[in-house]
This record gives structure tokens, C-alpha cells and sequence, in this order.
């Protein structure tokens, strides 16, 4: 896999290495692996992909025996450097799958994210699979989900030999969770827009990684949603978290928030973030779960109560 180091790819290399069904763990990461003791099937794989040839890359999968691959090198927070972000979350993209077609590599399962339908005040509730792509414009993180699945799509047309799967999922917390959300709950006080109250869901890390070590194991091609079971309010979500919430009117917010943006005053995010705290984007996963048989054991709430410290804190993937 790809962006190893990661949050999602540290646990699924620890859930690999404990399968017996897996010979080898070839884990690629920019970022240096510390493994205080290494399994012996985890090969650690130091290389940023932003500059390394496919052809390197190819040479790696075939001598290693690469049958499947899980690209997750993505950039959680871009900053304001927008070509960085794409080289990472769509270039190194690229290279990955270049390698995988000269390679040989039968199957890419990538994990895509919910927000490739943008948070809009039109959105069904819950959006399917079927539902239009349509980011939030300037939500760098949704823009490059749907570009790289965009790469995805038009790699799987060339390659008709191979398997490709593609997760939406919806954020992911646990224990030592770190994203867009885990950070946001971090800060001493929360936005709220007046009038506004939307549902989110969570997906707690242990039911992430069971979804993909059955997907490794039994591929199933095509586009699925993925979510936690349930929803919790973003009011609610900062009363859990126990942050006070400042309730302002949209425009306002807006307002303050991309000026504080532009002037530099913070980095967090422009003002289209928003967005996620005032309309919804739930997802459905009606059709994962009737193609695997799989079902999320944690509900958003307990998802979000795992990584608070409050809650279950799951038992791992074995």
C-alpha cells in the first residue's frame, strides 16, 4: 500500500501482518516507518511518489509479487499549496496505477471519500452511489477524491484485466484519529451556523480496516459507500466533545472565516469548509452491505466517543 505511515495505513499494515492469507506487506510511504518490532511480513518501502518513476515503482511490485494494491497517500491538509496537493493526492495517483498496469498488479482498492458529493442543501438524504459528483468548490480534499476517481475510472477502461474498488467513506475515527474532523474537535471552540444542524457520520477505524481486509480477500469491483452506523448532530458532536459552540449567521461566519483565511490569520480552512457544518452529505451503504454481507459494528456516536477518550475504544482487527 501507499501512504502507509498514515493514520488508516498504519492499522491496516499492523491487521495485514496478523492475516494468515498474507505473504507479504509492502509499505510505501514519503515518510520514514518507525515498527519498534517489525512483523517479519511488512517490508517498510521509504519513497516519495511525487518524484519516483513508475517504472521504479513497477520493479518493486514485481519483485515483491504485488497482487493487490491500496493507494492512500493523500495530503489531509493542503494548505494553500494547491499543485503540492495534486501532485500528492492525484500525481502520486498515477504513478501507483502506471506501476500496477506494467506490473501485472490485478486488483487497486482505493479509498475515496463521501465529500465527492459535496455538502449541499439539495442533497437527498441518504445520497447514493448514483447520486452526481459535485465537490464544494475550493474544498480541496473533495475536489481531488473525485479527480483521482476520475484517474481511477479511466485506468480501470484501459484495463479491463484488472479489479478496481472504490470506498466513499465518510471520516474515520478511533483512538489517535487524525483529520479534518479530529482536529476541528481539537480546537477550544466550534462554529455553528444559526439555523443549521446537520447530520454527520463517523465510521469508527476498526470497521474501516474489517471492510478492507475483506475486500483484499475477496474483491469486489465497483463504487461503494461506506459509513458508521446512525448519525449524530453537529451540535451534538461539540457537546460530546465538551467545546463551546459559537452560533453565528452564515454570512457572518463566512465572512469571518475567509477573511481570517486570506489575511493568514489561520490555516485550518477557507470559508467553503463550512459547508459540512450546515448541510448535509450522508451517505447510504445499502450497497456494500448487500454485496459483502458486511455491517458496521459501531455507531457515529461511538465512533466519535472512541477517539474523545469517552467511549468504546474497539478491540482491533485480528
Amino acid at each position: 500500500m501507499t501512504g502507509a505511515a498514515g493514520y488508516i495505513g498504519r492499522h491496516l499494515v499492523a491487521a495485514l501482518a496478523r492475516q494468515p492469507w498474507v505473504e507479504t506487506v509492502l509499505a510505501v510511504d514519503r515518510r520514514r516507518m518507525a515498527f519498534p518490532d517489525p512483523p517479519s511480513r511488512v517490508v517498510p518501502l521509504h519513497l516519495d511518489l511525487t518524484a519516483t518513476p513508475p517504472t521504479a515503482l513497477e520493479a518493486v511490485f514485481r519483485s515483491s509479487g504485488t497482487q493487490a494494491v491500496v493507494p492512500l497517500a493523500f495530503l489531509l491538509r493542503p494548505g494553500r499549496d494547491r499543485g503540492l496537493a495534486r501532485r500528492i493526492n492525484v500525481g502520486a495517483l498515477e504513478t501507483t496505477l502506471r506501476a500496477c498496469g506494467g506490473a501485472g498488479v490485478h486488483y487497486v482498492l482505493y479509498l475515496s471519500s463521501a465529500t465527492v458529493y459535496g455538502a449541499h442543501p439539495d442533497n437527498p438524504i441518504p445520497l447514493t452511489e448514483d447520486a452526481p459528483l459535485r465537490p464544494n468548490r475550493g474544498f480541496v480534499y473533495g475536489e481531488d477524491k473525485t479527480a483521482a476517481e476520475g484517474v481511477l475510472r479511466r485506468w480501470g477502461e484501459e484495463h479491463p484485466e484488472a479489479r478496481v474498488t472504490v470506498l466513499r467513506g465518510c471520516p474515520v475515527l478511533g483512538p489517535g484519529a487524525d483529520n479534518f474532523v479530529a482536529r476541528a474537535l481539537r480546537k477550544p471552540l466550534l462554529p455553528a451556523c444559526i439555523g443549521h444542524n446537520p447530520p454527520l457520520q463517523f465510521l469508527h477505524i476498526d470497521d474501516q480496516i474489517a471492510v478492507l481486509l475483506r475486500l483484499l480477500r475477496e474483491p469486489i469491483p465497483g463504487v461503494y459507500n461506506l459509513a458508521g452506523r446512525e448519525t449524530v448532530r453537529w451540535r451534538e458532536v461539540a457537546r460530546l466533545a465538551r467545546r463551546p459552540v459559537v452560533p453565528l449567521p452564515p454570512a457572518l461566519l463566512e465572512g469571518i472565516v475567509e477573511g481570517t483565511w486570506r489575511l493568514r490569520l489561520q490555516g485550518d480552512s477557507p470559508a467553503v469548509g463550512l459547508a459540512f457544518i450546515r448541510w448535509p452529505f450522508v451517505v447510504s451503504t445499502a450497497r456494500l452491505e448487500e454485496a459483502t454481507g458486511w455491517r458496521p459494528t459501531y455507531t457515529a456516536r461511538q465512533a466519535l466517543t472512541a477517539f474523545l477518550g469517552k467511549g468504546v475504544h474497539g478491540h482491533g482487527v485480528s
